[in-house]
Protein backbone atom coordinates (compact mmCIF):
# COMPACT_ATOMS: atom_id res chain seq x y z
CA UNK A 1 0.00 0.00 0.00
CA UNK A 2 1.15 3.51 -0.76
CA UNK A 3 1.53 6.12 1.94
CA UNK A 4 -1.39 8.53 2.32
CA UNK A 5 -1.05 11.95 0.77
CA UNK A 6 0.41 14.73 2.87
CA UNK A 7 -2.97 16.45 3.16
CA UNK A 8 -4.50 13.30 4.62
CA UNK A 9 -1.69 12.67 7.09
CA UNK A 10 -1.66 16.03 8.80
CA UNK A 11 -4.60 17.16 10.93
CA UNK A 12 -6.83 19.71 9.30
CA UNK A 13 -6.87 22.99 11.19
CA UNK A 14 -10.25 24.60 11.06
CA UNK A 15 -11.31 28.01 12.29
CA UNK A 16 -13.56 27.85 15.32
CA UNK A 17 -16.98 29.30 14.79
CA UNK A 18 -17.51 30.07 18.48
CA UNK A 19 -15.16 32.10 20.62
CA UNK A 20 -14.17 30.63 23.95
CA UNK A 21 -15.16 33.09 26.69
CA UNK A 22 -15.75 36.08 24.38
CA UNK A 23 -16.39 38.57 27.20
CA UNK A 24 -13.12 37.64 28.91
CA UNK A 25 -11.21 38.01 25.64
CA UNK A 26 -12.81 41.39 24.96
CA UNK A 27 -12.03 42.58 28.49
CA UNK A 28 -8.39 41.53 28.20
CA UNK A 29 -8.09 43.16 24.76
CA UNK A 30 -9.62 46.42 26.06
CA UNK A 31 -7.30 46.40 29.10
CA UNK A 32 -4.22 45.89 26.94
CA UNK A 33 -5.35 48.65 24.58
CA UNK A 34 -5.84 51.06 27.49
CA UNK A 35 -2.38 50.24 28.88
CA UNK A 36 -0.80 50.85 25.47
CA UNK A 37 -2.60 54.17 25.07
CA UNK A 38 -1.73 55.23 28.62
CA UNK A 39 1.95 54.42 28.25
CA UNK A 40 2.05 56.15 24.86
CA UNK A 41 0.60 59.33 26.35
CA UNK A 42 2.93 59.18 29.35
CA UNK A 43 6.06 58.63 27.26
CA UNK A 44 4.99 61.28 24.75
CA UNK A 45 4.49 63.79 27.55
CA UNK A 46 7.82 62.92 29.17
CA UNK A 47 9.68 63.26 25.87
CA UNK A 48 8.01 66.20 24.18
CA UNK A 49 7.02 68.50 27.05
CA UNK A 50 10.64 69.32 27.98
CA UNK A 51 11.41 69.78 24.29
CA UNK A 52 8.51 72.19 23.91
CA UNK A 53 9.65 74.11 26.99
CA UNK A 54 13.16 74.37 25.58
CA UNK A 55 11.92 75.72 22.25
CA UNK A 56 9.55 78.14 23.97
CA UNK A 57 12.42 79.90 25.77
Amino acid sequence: MAEPAVAERWPKFRRRKVLIQPWYQLRVAATILLFILGYSLLLGFLMFYPLQQEFAT
